[in-house]
């Protein structure tokens, strides 16, 4: 996850409209949020939520994997809500 596409767990409810537990419980599913010692707030990847927010698990899955170029993920990354700068 790279730096500039981290946020935190109150601005992911905010973006998304949902409950603290589904984002929480995404994080854990799909992987897309990390918590990097016992204590500290939820990092969460904006893209990676954004994807699993629409269903789109394969690009979720792309971006994972490093692939931000993939036509797939492009789109995501470029028009979602947060209109990412890449």
């Amino acid at each position: 996850m790279r730096p500039d596409d981290i946020i935190n767990l109150k601005t992911a409810v905010h973006v998304t409209g949902r409950s603290e537990k589904t984002i929480r419980n995404w994080c854990k599913e799909f992987g897309i949020g990390v918590q990097p010692r016992p204590g500290a707030p939820l990092e969460i990847s904006a893209p990676a939520l954004e994807m699993v927010r629409h269903g789109d698990i394969a690009a979720q899955e792309l971006l994972r994997e490093g692939e931000r170029h993939h036509r797939r993920s492009e789109g995501t990354l470029s028009t979602s809500e947060y209109h990412f700068k890449y």
